[in-house]
Order: structure tokens, then sequence, then C-alpha cells
């Protein structure tokens, strides 16, 4: 094993963090898919292309699309 007992502990420590975020992240969107199925009688999903989506914006717009894009990768859309 590689390093001290103190680099083990921040390990798992950050471990710890990334399961809450995502507990988290999985805990809201269950509460808002459920929300959204108690409250609509129909539901249109789209179905979009999350790798076309992200592609490098060119010309004007490059930083809102800069911008989009990291949004995109911190919604997990994927």
């Amino acid at each position: 094993m590689r390093g001290s007992k103190n680099r083990q502990k921040v390990r798992e420590k950050i471990a710890r963090l990334y399961a809450l975020i995502s507990d988290v992240r999985r805990d809201m969107l269950n509460q808002l898919t459920t929300r959204l199925v108690r409250e609509n009688q129909v539901l249109v999903v789209e179905d979009l292309s999350v790798k076309t989506l992200m592609r490098v914006a060119r010309g004007k717009g490059r930083g809102r699309k800069a911008k989009l894009n990291q949004a995109i990768v911190d919604a997990s859309w994927g």
C-alpha cells in the first residue's frame, strides 16, 4: 500500500464526500420525477444527443456555449 495513514484517511474522507454528493443528486432526481408523474397526466420525453450538445463552440457566443457545456457536465447528463 502506498503512502501513510493520513493519506488513507483523506482518501476515505473524499470517497465519502463523493458518495454523499451522488446520493443527494440521486435523491433530488427521484423526488423531481415522482413529483412530475404525480402532477401531470402526460409526459413527453425528447431524446437528445449529449455528444452533439457537447461539441466545441466556434465563432460568436463561445463563452456562453462553454458555460452550457459545463452545466451539462455538472448535471450528469448521459
